[in-house]
């Protein structure tokens, strides 16, 4: 659903009247809150303040875990490790709109010589000073999130990568036990598995910043890269469940 609600602006896609209701109510699933409603009538809502909403959206609710850990963490047993899953599964949900919001600043068109426009907000003259300090923000964004999530997940799960692989089950492990939410869903082998699964949410959210949105190479790519991903997961099959691999 996190991809799903992507791809019209990806790939500029004209979904059916019919589904395109559908995959408008599917936004919520990505916590792209002020999307999911038409605010345009009731306050001016611009892509200026989805992308600050995108950026401390994820802090905002970390907080939250944070406070909720400092205030039951005497009362209440293994708070650390709920307090690690309720964190982790804030991180699942807004990181495909995080990125998705940080990549389209990044999206220009030409409208004619030395005139172009913000494609997702025709209220940004993307020759400004201000546009210029967007782009730095953005940039900076991308490293923190689009790829800083990923590598730090890697980071953490590599770190305990031995224990893992031994396959100790999660009431016996400390580390499965804390890192639950990203591994057990996976084979001992391939606990890494998630970091890649964000890996391919920031990539699909993210490749037409390289190519021109709607051209026949971008759509090569996308059905090329998807297809790949595919048969490694068929190949591999990393899931502890054999219905999900299937």
């Amino acid at each position: 659903f996190q991809l799903l609600v992507q791809l019209e602006f990806c790939l500029d896609l004209a979904w059916p009247d019919t589904f395109g209701w559908f995959v408008h109510l599917l936004t919520i699933f990505s916590l792209d809150v002020l999307g999911s409603f038409d605010l345009g009538c009731v306050s001016p809502y611009t892509w200026t303040t989805k992308f600050w909403f995108a950026v401390t959206l994820m802090p905002g609710l970390l907080a939250g875990v944070a406070v909720s850990y400092r205030i039951s963490r005497d009362r209440e047993e293994d708070m650390a490790n709920r307090s690690i899953k309720m964190g982790l599964t804030v991180v699942f949900l807004a990181y495909a709109f995080v990125s998705e919001t940080i990549f389209q600043g990044f999206s220009c068109r030409s409208l004619g010589i030395d005139e172009a426009w913000l494609e997702v907000d025709y209220h940004i003259d993307c020759g400004t000073s201000e546009y210029a300090w967007y782009l730095l923000a953005g940039t900076m964004a991308i490293f923190v999130y689009p790829v800083g999530i990923p590598a730090a997940t890697l980071f953490l799960l590599t770190r305990h990568g031995a224990e893992f692989r031994a396959g100790t089950p999660d009431s016996e492990s400390v580390a499965r036990k804390r890192f639950e939410f990203l591994v057990s869903d996976y084979k001992p082998a391939f606990y890494y598995w998630d970091a890649i699964e964000m890996l391919r949410k920031a990539t699909i959210a993210g490749h037409y910043v390289v190519f021109i949105k709607g051209s026949l190479l971008q759509l090569v790519f996308a059905m090329v890269f998807c297809l790949g991903f595919l048969c490694a997961s068929c190949w591999y099959q990393p899931y502890a469940s054999m219905s999900a691999n299937l």
